[in-house]
């Protein structure tokens, strides 16, 4: 499968809060797909071992950055424009996360109920 239909996995369920878990499977999807998974992983590079590799690096970092933006709505694109993949990921981590586990915990709560 081709790069640009591995997106449309990420256009078509754009985040937007409540699908987050659902989105960043996905992102890590595309990412690991486009070789670009250790922009999210692994945190920003601050000293370039060389210049090539450095190079190299931000234009993962530039990729990784559209790709996570195109996948989210508006708002959640203009409240993260200026901040660094690894950062993103983060920031909608900590507005999100926390949501899908209390939505799992229900979930299982009514699957499960009392015996």
């Amino acid at each position: 499968m081709c790069a640009l239909s591995q997106r449309s996995i990420l256009i078509d369920g754009k985040l937007v809060g409540d699908n987050f878990l659902d989105w960043y499977r996905n992102l890590r999807i595309v990412l690991m797909q486009e070789k670009i998974i250790d922009t999210i992983d692994k945190p920003s590079v601050s000293k370039p071992e060389s210049s090539s590799t450095y190079k190299k690096y931000l234009e993962d970092c530039m990729n990784a950055k559209c790709v996570i933006l195109a996948s989210m709505s508006s708002e959640l694109q203009r409240q993260h424009k200026d901040m660094d993949p690894p950062g993103i990921v983060d920031h909608v981590k900590k507005m999100y996360g926390s949501q899908s586990k209390t939505t799992r915990y229900q979930l299982s709560k009514t699957l499960l109920g009392p015996h």
